[in-house]
């Protein structure tokens, strides 16, 4: 009976592995998570919720209002089958608000301590997977190119990875190591810390990396230190950053195609990376403008989305998403899902503020980053990074003070 108190806590323990879990083991774990805290709430008496039950009550219904649209959108299309299919990858995304209803409960310090050791370690495993495929393709091919990691993305054991959807992985992990380095003074989880920082230039995304110094800096700003030693280490890091950007051409590479004169339509035969996001954007720009108040649904959406890149002739035809979770609801659920949408990340970082205000906002920001250029709610591993770290600061800095 004692371990079921805390069954809680085990399903906690189980989503704490997603990173290195095939695609139906994640399900798995997601469904026994959300039964475990429905257990736990219904068997609870006592409540230690600091979040006020309105304030609750309006999280949950801006959260649910996007999808309420998107549903009135299928029963007028009628194509209710093709839009579940479409976005059943994103559907443990409409039991994400339940940790706000069940935070009658908290978890300890010690438990919340095994549950992010356990997602670190499950981060660093993703990462040797990913080193390991990389030296088994150097072993075939004989030689080294950033194609290669790639191609271990694509290939890997565990499940087809996207660089970034790992970076996202990465960077809360690296989050994790550097506050354990910093308060327990952890020469290993500092060295954990720089194999993934690594990892993150490894992948070479750019979101990933900028996330990542956006993340060093507020170390640095929030360390107990004199000011000529926070000034030395503002510039060690901006001269590592910029030394690995320049050194390597790959990553350099990926940052000039930023340049003002680089960013332009995709009127060419093989356009670059921003200028096929450029392309994208302006289409589903022009989408919105068609049926601005309730949107096309998600799959009109996205055929009306590929009908206006295509005009632009590319010499390779990829159907594209909007690769902009933001502009993903415009299109599909028109302003008045993006309205709800506002509101519910609007409360959901009111909400953050109440436990420790400047971690909670900074992992929030970072995952809104992570949005503006990929459509990370819209696959289960960007779901369960959300769940996950959400759940976490409910479950164990929302307690009472006296609890």
């Amino acid at each position: 009976m004692k371990k079921f108190n805390r069954i809680h806590f085990y399903g906690f323990l189980g989503l704490s592995f997603f990173p290195v879990l095939p695609f139906f083991l994640i399900s798995l774990v997601y469904g026994f998570f959300v039964l475990s805290l429905s257990l736990k709430s219904f068997s609870q008496k006592e409540s230690y919720n600091l979040i006020p039950k309105r304030e609750r009550r309006t999280l949950v219904f801006a959260f649910y209002g996007f999808f309420f649209v998107l549903a009135l959108r299928m029963l007028l299309t009628g194509q209710i089958v093709s839009e579940i299919n479409n976005f059943s990858a994103a559907l443990p995304l409409l039991l994400t608000p339940l940790p706000f209803f069940f935070s009658n409960f908290y978890l300890s310090n010690k438990e919340i301590g095994k549950i992010m050791f356990s997602y670190v370690t499950a981060s660093l495993l993703l990462g040797v997977s990913i080193i390991g495929t990389i030296g088994y393709f150097i072993i075939i091919d004989k030689n080294f190119s950033s194609g290669l990691v790639r191609q271990a993305l694509d290939n890997s054991i565990i499940r087809e990875l996207h660089p970034i959807y790992v970076s996202l992985i990465f960077i809360f992990a690296i989050f994790i190591l550097l506050k354990k380095s910093i308060i327990k003074k952890s020469k290993l989880a500092f060295a954990s810390g720089v194999f993934l920082i690594s990892m993150v230039f490894l992948i070479e995304s750019r979101i990933g990396i900028i996330s990542m110094i956006i993340i060093l800096l507020y170390f640095i700003c929030c360390a107990n230190i004199s000011l000529v030693k926070r000034l030395l280490l503002f510039s060690s890091l901006a001269f590592f950053a910029g030394t690995t950007i320049v050194m390597f051409p790959s990553i350099k590479n990926k940052f000039e195609r930023l340049y003002f004169s680089e960013l332009t339509l995709p009127n060419k035969k093989w356009p670059t990376s921003p200028q096929i996001r450029i392309g994208i954007y302006t289409c589903a720009f022009n989408t919105f403008l068609e049926s601005p108040w309730l949107g096309y649904g998600v799959v009109t959406s996205n055929i009306r989305l590929n009908e206006c890149y295509n005009r632009y002739q590319n010499f390779q035809k990829i159907e594209y998403n909007t690769h902009n979770y933001f502009l993903f609801v415009l299109i599909s659920s028109g302003f008045v899902g993006l309205i709800f949408f506002i509101l519910f990340l609007f409360f959901m970082f009111k909400c953050l503020r109440k436990g420790k205000p400047s971690e909670g906002t900074l992992l929030l920001i970072i995952f809104c980053l992570f949005l503006l250029v990929e459509n990370i709610l819209s696959r289960s591993v960007g779901v369960m990074v959300y769940v996950f770290f959400v759940s976490a600061f409910i479950l164990h800095n929302f307690k009472a003070e006296n609890h």
